[in-house]
């Protein structure tokens, strides 16, 4: 599969010196799976240390790919909770600045007032009645380019890039696999990641008989008229 997972896997492989071959059923960057899109947020906003451990070494991959910085945006990010609830030890907040504490990230704590003085623009309608917490380090990742860019460097890597090849069947072999697709390729290879996303289930189960349940949904993506105030580009926090 050609989706984030799969090139950027394609991408590390190579970069340890192995021959690499990406098989993607549709074209690349094509927006049948969840890879596409105008973008997504990235974030060290969680309550739980093994996120933050992933999200400092995709960054630091992010920005090799992109050392100009045209595929990210640092905004900052707030996290908006009831104010009621906010300082419970089982809310939100608490355990998000838990985190930042523990991880030394700067952060800060704000009431209704607070984040509406701080953003007139983006959070200057937002109530009283809100507490918030601001984080710096979060922003956003272009989803479209990124996966564009990640193409071009596995292909600078040497990797071989097949697309429209659903992959048909995966069998064992002596010393190791061989995949077929369907438009007829015959790859013989020590190792196969299998890295489908939404098809994740179907190919568990008919390559390997293996069970893994999923269910697929999809997301309801809503666009709103609004002011160029709310804007990542007019530094709104995420």
């Amino acid at each position: 599969g050609g989706g984030i997972i799969g090139a950027w896997t394609a991408c590390k492989a190579a970069e340890k010196g192995a021959r690499v071959i990406l098989t993607e059923q549709f074209s690349r960057c094509h927006e049948f799976g969840s890879s596409h899109g105008d973008g997504r947020i990235w974030r060290k906003a969680y309550e739980e240390d093994v996120y933050v451990d992933m999200m400092e070494q995709s960054l630091v991959a992010w920005k090799e790919l992109s050392p100009e910085g045209n595929l990210m945006k640092k905004t900052g990010m707030v996290c908006l909770e009831d104010a009621e609830n906010a300082f419970r030890s089982d809310s939100m907040i608490t355990g998000l600045t838990s985190l930042f504490e523990r991880r030394g990230l700067a952060y800060e704590t704000l009431d209704g007032l607070g984040l509406r003085t701080k953003f007139p623009k983006s959070y200057g309608q937002v109530p009283d009645d809100i507490a918030a917490v601001y984080l710096e380090e979060a922003g956003v990742l272009y989803a479209t380019p990124a996966l564009h860019q990640t193409w071009k460097r596995a292909e600078t890597l040497g990797v071989e890039l097949i697309e429209h090849a659903p992959v048909d069947g995966i069998y064992k072999s002596d010393g190791g696999y061989r995949v077929n697709t369907k438009e007829g390729h015959r790859i013989d290879t020590g190792s196969v990641v299998l890295a489908s996303g939404a098809w994740i289930s179907q190919l568990a189960m008919r390559f390997f008989g293996v069970d893994i349940p999923t269910r697929v949904t999809a997301e309801l993506v809503s666009y709103h008229k609004a002011s160029v105030d709310l804007s990542v580009d007019n530094s709104m926090p995420v």
